[in-house]
């Protein structure tokens, strides 16, 4: 099972259309929804109940299409604090469909809007006095950006040290953030792992990621690591961050991040609406907890516009 924390969509079509003024099977299949997915069951099922007892009271009843997904989102986030959770709508019933549900005219699309933005990886260069710079706006999966990755670390294998520009990074694929990190290690380190909730029940599945160090990779792989971050920063580059931080392998630079440690999928409700679900957490190895709701602190906190400035003189000074 692999956590993305892009909203991952479904095809809705041919679900039940909903009338402005009568949302009761919307309300129902998410209420459902989160009493059998929601990463934690006491908490889905809290949520469940304010929106029955919502739908009961009527509240509801005058809203739809974004109006609605955009209420529905505010309710279950001022009751979970999550920020992965949310409702999303599209008034021709289509989202962006998952991977294994596209045509091959949907695949080519997306394959060019990722070479459009580099795979994730816009910028890749050498700075005066040896300074590598990479940023990072996005982790998309090892088998699409597996090929990026090693163009990028290759431009910057010479490097005496190493700067990541997180600032804006949305999150991706926790399987590129090992990948990215197996550059900055010489032997296997466990990085983190995401217990995911089996439908309908208290238990957790456990899915661990490891750096494997990179043959080949950079000339030295001890080299001192800096870690941009703005409060845009999220998901999975909280994830790159917080890793690097509790593993004393990185400097982390600029603000607080966003915090959202809960990686899940999307879920159908009814025609055009579709749920983004927590189905699990992360457990760093280190500390036992993560950083949702509280982000990612910089060691050395700085607004995210200074960041780069900062780093280069540190980098610099004697």
């Amino acid at each position: 099972m692999r956590a993305l924390i892009t909203i991952l969509l479904f095809f809705t079509s041919t679900l039940p259309a909903l009338a402005a003024s009568d949302n009761d099977a919307l309300l129902d299949s998410l209420a459902n929804v989160l009493e059998e997915n929601y990463v934690f069951m006491e908490l889905g099922s809290e949520m469940a109940k304010t929106l029955r007892d919502q739908q009961a009271a009527g509240r509801y009843a005058q809203l739809e299409g974004l109006d609605l997904a955009e209420a529905l989102t505010r309710e279950l986030r001022a009751i979970s604090n999550d920020k992965h959770l949310a409702i999303d709508y599209s008034k021709d019933g289509m989202l962006a469909p998952p991977p294994e549900m596209e045509t091959e005219a949907q695949r080519a699309h997306r394959m060019q809007r990722l070479r459009e933005v580099q795979f994730g990886f816009p910028r890749a260069e050498m700075l005066p006095d040896g300074i590598g710079l990479i940023e990072i706006t996005g982790f998309h999966s090892p088998e699409l950006a597996g090929e990026r990755l090693r163009e990028v670390m290759d431009i910057v294998k010479d490097a005496r040290a190493l700067v990541f520009d997180l600032r804006r990074n949305g999150g991706g694929d926790p399987a590129m953030v090992a990948a990215v990190q197996g550059y900055l290690f010489t032997e296997r380190v466990h990085l983190n792992d995401l217990e995911f909730r089996e439908p309908g029940t208290s238990r957790y599945i456990t899915e661990s990621f490891f750096a494997e160090p990179v043959r080949d990779g950079l000339r030295n792989p001890d080299l001192p690591v800096y870690v941009l971050t703005s409060d845009y920063t999220f998901s999975g580059g909280e994830e790159f961050s917080y890793n690097l931080k509790h593993l004393g392998r990185g400097t982390i630079v600029g603000e607080v991040t966003g915090g959202g440690a809960n990686p899940g999928g999307g879920f159908p409700l009814a025609e055009g609406y579709v749920a983004f679900i927590p189905t699990g957490r992360a457990v760093n190895p280190v500390t036992g907890a993560n950083w949702e709701g509280v982000g990612v602190h910089p060691d050395i906190p700085v607004p995210a516009e200074k960041a780069m400035d900062v780093v280069l003189e540190e980098i610099r000074s004697p």
